[in-house]
C-alpha cells in the first residue's frame, strides 16, 4: 500500500466492513482507524504497508492487520493519551478509542499493527 493507493484502501475497507456486518458508524471508524496506521507506517517506515483483512467467524470480529519493514515504533510512542500541550502523538490513541482491540508488535525488522472490530 502507497500514498497513491489510499483513497482505494478507504473503500475496500468501509465496504468490507459493512458487506461483514458493522453498521456505517463502525465501518467508518475502522476506515479512519486503518487510514491512519497505514498513513503512519507510509509516513516514518519505509514509504508503504501491507494490509490484510479477515473475518474470524469463531470470535465474530474483523482483523486488519498493517505491516511494515521500518525501524519499528519507537518507545515514546506509547498509543497513551497525549498531553494536551502536545503537537503530535494522537494517532495510535485515537486508533485505540476507535477498534475494540489493538495489538502492536514493532522492532527492528518492521511493525504490525492489529486492528480488531467486532461485529455484530
Amino acid at each position: 500500500m502507497t500514498v497513491a493507493e489510499l483513497e482505494s484502501l478507504r473503500r475496500l475497507v468501509r465496504g468490507i466492513g459493512r458487506d461483514a456486518g458493522l453498521s456505517l458508524q463502525r465501518a467508518e471508524e475502522l476506515t479512519l482507524a486503518v487510514n491512519e496506521v497505514v498513513t503512519n507506517a507510509i509516513q516514518h517506515a519505509t514509504g508503504r504497508a501491507d494490509v490484510s483483512i479477515s473475518r474470524d467467524d469463531a470470535a465474530q470480529t474483523l482483523v486488519v492487520d498493517v505491516v511494515d519493514d521500518g525501524d519499528g515504533i519507537p518507545a515514546s510512542v506509547t498509543g497513551e493519551r497525549p498531553e494536551p500541550v502536545a503537537i503530535g502523538g494522537r494517532g495510535l490513541y485515537l486508533v485505540r478509542l476507535l477498534c475494540d482491540r489493538v495489538h502492536i508488535d514493532t522492532g527492528a525488522e518492521g511493525t504490525r499493527v492489529r486492528l480488531v472490530m467486532a461485529l455484530g
